[in-house]
C-alpha cells in the first residue's frame, strides 16, 4: 500500500517526532520512503511517538512513562 501511494503521488513528506506533553521534539521530515527520529533525551518524562504522511494521515502511539 505504501509503495502504491509513493508511486502515485509525486510530492509528499513523511514526518516523525517524539512528543512530550504537547511539545514536538526532534521533528524529522523526508520526501523519501522512510524517516527516523534522531532521538531525544526524554527518559525522565512521559512521551509518545508521532508519525505522518503530508496532510494525508497521522498516527501516534500511546503515552509511555
Amino acid at each position: 500500500m505504501w509503495q502504491q501511494y509513493r508511486a502515485s503521488h509525486g510530492a509528499y513528506q513523511v514526518c516523525t517526532s517524539i512528543v512530550t506533553g504537547s511539545t514536538l521534539r526532534d521533528l524529522q521530515c523526508s520526501s523519501g520512503p522512510d524517516v527516523w527520529s534522531s532521538g531525544a533525551n526524554t527518559l525522565s518524562v512521559c512521551t509518545r511517538a508521532l508519525g505522518g504522511i503530508s496532510d494525508v494521515a497521522q498516527k501516534e502511539t500511546e503515552v509511555r512513562c
